[in-house]
């Protein structure tokens, strides 16, 4: 669980070395080209200064901080065992994955972002600030938010940044449907000549062959085949939004899920078992009371407990019963679950719940597990 949180700062400075790689690249290229054809050396010079400022700005604004946060990740790495900074940090990722930044920035100990001129925003420093991905999910959510407003653009730029081809490609198709759908034929020629011919190859062929024709089925009259009804359903839009999301968590290596509900899928399979059906001190069991909730739908979607002895659950208490004691007719429960029933029914008789056999208690015997 703890792969990608060294992962997502290291792919940040790996992006921001190869940046800096091609600005020296291209700038001696450039240089080397200049002084083939007899450029002064002042020139030359000023664009070796000109590649200085470049670099070290690079540096200062993204380099230095990735590493810093990078070092700091190890260091808690290293640190090892659980701690209250961990669950901090679960808590943090399932807060900014389920859109509640302010809940995010109060755990971390934030202030409320500053927003610069040029419209990014800026957290004030923290000690936990470098060990949670606030940044990136930031940037993710404003993303998905003009997506909800039917703008591509950032998204488009970020897939382009990024080389997300396979995203990049959905986003295009949306935009070419919109021109579509407003009608604008000429319009959506022009762009798939320029935009959609690139992707242009056995895998995604058929989908741009069934995409142009909308160019003469508007919505109207798509709306009556379903193979076009679903190009022009809105809830594309809706299916951007996840694959964007998930295109960035691949990106980044980061779980789908939130890594707090990962940590609590590995203790809720040693509490599951396949024979226990309701415990009111189980978290995992279904509550007798709808009012109250319980870790019943995240156990739904995990394994039962492997245990490697046999064990024997009192069907009654729901809990190992190292005294199990059967009924005359086969069936066994707990002796403590036994004695509690025996002691609340104020007389010389126990009944066994599933069957309605009444017996006394000396009937009841011992069964030993071999």
């Amino acid at each position: 669980m703890d792969h990608p949180f060294a992962r997502v700062p290291y792919e940040d400075f790996r992006r921001a070395f190869r940046t800096g790689q091609k600005h020296v690249e291209r700038e001696f290229a450039e240089m080397k080209k200049a002084l083939s054809n007899g450029a002064d050396l002042d020139t030359l010079i000023e664009k070796a200064r000109e590649l200085e400022t470049k670099l070290a700005t690079l540096y200062t604004t993204c380099t230095e901080p990735t590493l810093s946060t990078l070092h700091a990740r190890i260091a808690h790495l290293h640190a090892g065992g659980a701690s209250e900074t961990q669950l901090t940090r679960w808590l943090v990722d399932w807060a900014l994955r389920e859109g509640k930044p302010q809940t995010a920035a109060a755990l971390v100990g934030l202030a409320a972002p500053s927003t610069s001129p040029s419209g990014s925003s800026s957290f004030p420093p923290s000690p936990l600030a470098p060990l949670v991905d606030i940044p990136l999910f930031t940037l993710i959510s404003t993303i998905i938010t003009s997506l909800r407003f039917h703008d591509c653009a950032p998204a488009l730029a970020f897939a382009k940044k990024h080389r997300l081809p396979a995203l990049e490609f959905e986003l295009r198709l949306q935009e070419f449907i919109e021109l579509c759908r407003g009608r604008q034929s000429g319009e959506a020629i022009s762009y798939a000549r320029r935009w959609l011919s690139g992707f242009w190859g056995e895998e995604r062929q058929s989908r741009i062959e069934k995409a142009m024709t909308l160019v003469a089925f508007p919505p109207t009259a798509a709306a009556r085949i379903p193979a076009y009804r679903n190009l022009y359903a809105p809830q594309r839009w809706e299916q951007l939004e996840t694959q964007f999301r998930l295109a960035v968590y691949d990106m980044y290596g980061l779980p789908h899920e939130p890594v707090l509900w990962l940590a609590m899928y590995a203790g809720l399979v040693a509490l599951k078992h396949p024979v226990v059906e309701r415990n009111v001190d189980c978290p995992v069991c279904p509550p007798t009371t709808p009012s109250l909730g319980t870790l019943d739908a995240l156990a739904q979607q995990v394994p039962s407990s492997h245990h490697p002895h046999s064990v024997i659950v009192c069907r009654l208490s729901g809990k190992i019963t190292h005294e199990p004691m059967a009924f005359p007719n086969g069936f066994v429960y707990g002796r403590e679950a036994l004695e509690e029933m025996y002691l609340k029914g104020g007389c010389d008789k126990v009944r066994c719940p599933r069957s309605g056999l009444e017996c006394s208690w000396t009937e009841l015997r011992k069964v030993f597990i071999s």
